[in-house]
């Protein structure tokens, strides 16, 4: 019994000799916590009066006393800046490999390739069907021959195959300056063959040509036809 009182003794001489604790009058008095981020935004910036970056214009720009932008200033700076590529307009995608400019790449039709049996006669039928010519160094005998037309180019290779089956494409022809039916007899004169007559009784329709190696196309009706 003798023993804990005399450590318990011990410990309040210890505890008395430590420094007193302040009062709560002593303690220091923290600021309140600013109703907006603004005037705590100004605190932090101290004597270099400088605050962090506010876009013009928003209410928070209004809120700290920032003037609005001029609205002149803006589209002439607008003007200067450089426009987003299509890459940096969506945060998903991903940006090219480097860093070029990318353009959209496409294909054209330079032709037309057609196999025949005699390029050049063939060719030259075309040539009269549209009005096209067959280029200069086109000779008879020849294993190719172009014909350039308003509507497009056509290129005939002589091969040793025959012509089997239907054609998987076809040419579809519209007169310029005639009707679907004087242009069908025109080529029927030319030497082409009638197919399919696939014209109604209200005008509608088109006819089912073939050319003088078997070709089919189509002749149809011509602008003013459809719009009439």
């Amino acid at each position: 019994m003798n023993g804990c009182a005399g450590q318990t003794g011990a410990r309040a001489a210890r505890i008395s000799r430590r420094a007193p604790s302040p009062a709560a009058a002593d303690l220091p008095v923290l600021p309140a916590r600013p109703r907006t981020v603004l005037p705590y935004l100004r605190e932090l910036s101290g004597a270099r009066g400088q605050l962090p970056y506010l876009r013009p214009g928003s209410a928070a720009a209004a809120a700290a006393g920032r003037p609005a932008p001029d609205a002149d200033a803006e589209a002439a700076n607008g003007a200067k800046r450089r426009p987003l590529r299509p890459w940096r307009m969506n945060p998903l995608d991903s940006p090219p490999p480097s860093n070029r400019i990318v353009t959209p790449m496409t294909s054209l039709v330079r032709h037309l390739t057609i196999d025949c049996s005699d390029a050049y006669r063939l060719a030259s039928f075309w040539a009269e069907v549209l009005d096209g010519t067959l280029a200069e160094d086109d000779l008879p005998g020849d294993p190719e021959a172009t014909v350039t037309a308003a509507g497009g180019a056509l290129l005939f290779v002589t091969v040793p195959d025959a012509k089997a089956g239907k054609n998987r494409v076809h040419l579809d022809l519209q007169p310029q300056d005639r009707g679907r039916d004087d242009e069908v007899e025109r080529l029927l004169a030319l030497g082409a063959t009638l197919v399919a007559d696939h014209r109604r009784a209200d005008g509608a329709g088109w006819v089912t040509l073939a050319d003088i190696e078997g070709n089919e196309f189509c002749v149809e009706r011509s602008a003013a036809e459809r719009a009439g």
